[in-house]
């Protein structure tokens, strides 16, 4: 008989501890966790199976062969029965000369089952295990609830809480997936986006309920004549948007075969029709590009009147000439130096001045269209070098003694960011300016992150060794999970104006809001909500726990002067 006793205090036990409670990914903790295991008791083998309602999947078992893992996933384990009786099992377990040891429950801190934590030897060797598996499943109870968390995290971050469908930033993310996959195939992809006509009136008179309701079953209706080779998501409150490979008249068709029959909602027949805006892969190569050309359709249709349908007019030459014309406006203010920082106030919680955001203002020219003109043609880099020169300058202005410290964050596009020289710019422009590198922000998009995950951290770990504070900037529109904020050196994370705009208990954004705050502040990371406008958005961003607030509820974007007049008023 081998005997083998698990010691809690020796050093291998406190670095398998630091490994569960630390940021390594849950499979490797969980792997750990069995190895660690198999060491105490070398005669066995180890693995922690996970349960998905009754159903198993493996979850780590790294010394059993492959047949066991895809043997034992999807066995389904009846309540109060033994795992060594479930069907299947006892022949896998003959089949590759193993017998079940223990069969060790794995229970959350409410002691619900999370799975199983078995050991497996020879039929011949008899251990006794004790008490290593009960601190073993201890230990995995504690990475299965993390991982069940994040992976509901993950879930409603991409998804929409009433219709179980992808939200915009899922949609756009499968569909440029789809659109590499035909161009592969040489197919295009139609895309549409649509919204229920009167929408509103239902609403008012079967109550949100109601309305809830009508907008599941019509989610259902477009999955079901769409298939299981399109894309389904539900892009906002009453819109939803397709993705399929047929032409653009067979996704006419499919929208009239879902609406056509009525609804039935709480005993009442509802007869529901839709604008709809259709675009194909042909006009544009990437997903949320071809989304906006359906929107700009839908927009057409509306106007049109109830149950119309549009298609995207391609005014390519018309977009280019008038881009041009921006480039050139823009090179003009540039070289008469006509361009303009701006400052937008950023509010603690507590309602005190935290700092500002440097906003490029440059005349009559929406910022969205200049700055997309500005990286295309390259001038953004010198006009950002320019913005954080005067920026820094601005804020050095700001800090003297008897004031509390004022932060400036200052944007960085795509083009500064992977620009050779954009670290040494930084570097300038704190020297020139004498700033505190401690009182600069730089925020950075989580879009521009994620096209080289492993370059951005390396070029934000030089810029963290200035001294300088990072934001990930419009988190939650790109495609990065909650897990990248374990691995990038930040130390602000912007929560999206879209989650503020659509913040509520029913539509779940409130839910992913407080997901955010409560990893980002377990990460030590400071976290501000953007495009605040009412008091009421501001409560329940203050109640979600919100380390500052920043819209036009707290002031719009001032001129320069005017930044120590608001500094000096609060002194």
């Amino acid at each position: 008989m081998h005997t083998a006793y698990l010691l809690p205090a020796d050093e291998e036990f406190l670095d398998l501890l630091a490994t569960v409670t630390g940021s390594a990914e849950p499979d490797e903790a969980l792997e750990q966790i069995c190895l660690y295991v198999e060491r105490r008791l070398p005669e066995c083998r180890a693995a922690i199976l996970a349960l998905d309602g009754w159903v198993l999947t493996c979850a780590a078992a790294p010394s059993l062969p492959h047949q066991y893992i895809s043997g034992i996933t999807g066995v389904r384990l009846q309540p109060g029965a033994s795992l060594e009786t479930a069907s299947g099992v006892p022949a896998l377990l003959r089949g590759l000369g193993l017998s079940e040891i223990s069969s060790t429950p794995v229970l959350s801190s409410q002691e619900t089952l999370l799975g199983l934590l078995n050991l497996y030897a020879a039929p011949r060797c008899v251990v006794v295990p004790e008490p290593a598996h009960r601190i073993a499943a201890k230990l995995a109870a504690v990475v299965l609830e993390r991982r069940n968390a994040e992976r509901r995290m993950s879930f409603e971050q991409y998804h929409d809480a009433t219709t179980g469908l992808p939200n915009r930033r899922r949609f756009v993310d499968l569909l440029d997936g789809e659109l590499a996959a035909a161009s592969l195939d040489h197919e295009a992809v139609t895309v549409a986006a649509l919204d229920l006509d009167r929408f509103g009136k239902v609403n008012e008179a079967m109550g949100h309920d109601g309305g809830d309701r009508l907008l599941r079953y019509a989610g259902e209706r477009l999955r079901s004549v769409v298939g299981s080779e399109g894309i389904v998501a539900r892009t906002g409150s009453d819109e939803f948007a397709i993705a399929a490979r047929r032409p653009v008249a067979a996704i006419e068709e499919i929208l009239q075969q879902a609406l056509s029959g009525p609804f039935t909602v709480a005993g009442r027949e509802l007869f529901v029709t839709c604008a709809a805006g259709l675009t194909a892969s042909d006009d544009a190569s990437e997903g949320s590009a071809l989304l906006q050309q359906a929107e700009s359709a839908l927009q057409r249709a509306r106007a049109a009147g109830p149950n119309q349908v549009a298609r995207f007019r391609n005014n390519r030459r018309l977009s280019r000439a008038h881009d041009l014309d921006i480039e050139r406006q823009l090179r003009d203010a540039f070289a008469g130096s006509e361009l303009e920082v701006r400052y937008q106030p950023v509010r603690r919680a507590s309602g005190d001045l935290a700092g500002f955001e440097a906003l490029l203002a440059c005349g009559s020219l929406a910022p969205r269209d200049f700055i997309r003109v500005a990286e295309v043609s390259g001038i953004i880099v010198p006009i950002g070098a320019w913005v954080l020169e005067n920026a820094c300058m601005r804020a050095a202005r700001w800090n003297i003694p008897g004031v509390e410290p004022i932060r400036l964050a200052v944007n960085v596009s795509a083009v500064q960011f992977a620009s050779p020289g954009f670290v040494s710019a930084v570097h300038a422009a704190l020297g020139h300016s004498g700033l505190e590198p401690g009182l600069l922000e730089l925020e950075i998009t989580e879009s521009i992150l994620m096209r080289d995950i492993e370059q951005s951290i390396r070029r934000m770990a030089d810029l963290r060794s200035t001294g300088v504070r990072l934001a990930i900037d419009d988190f939650g529109t790109g495609y990065s999970s909650l897990n990248y904020l374990r691995l990038l050196p930040v130390t602000t994370v912007k929560i999206d104006r879209s989650f503020v705009r659509d913040l509520s208990e029913s539509s779940g954004t409130l839910t992913v809001v407080r997901s955010v705050v409560s990893m980002a502040h377990r990460l030590g990371l400071e976290v501000v909500a953007e495009g605040v406008e009412t008091d009421h958005q501001a409560t329940l961003l203050r109640d979600a726990g919100c380390d500052c607030l920043q819209g036009h509820l707290f002031g719009r974007p001032i001129q320069a002067s005017e930044t120590e007049r608001l500094i000096f008023a609060c002194v």
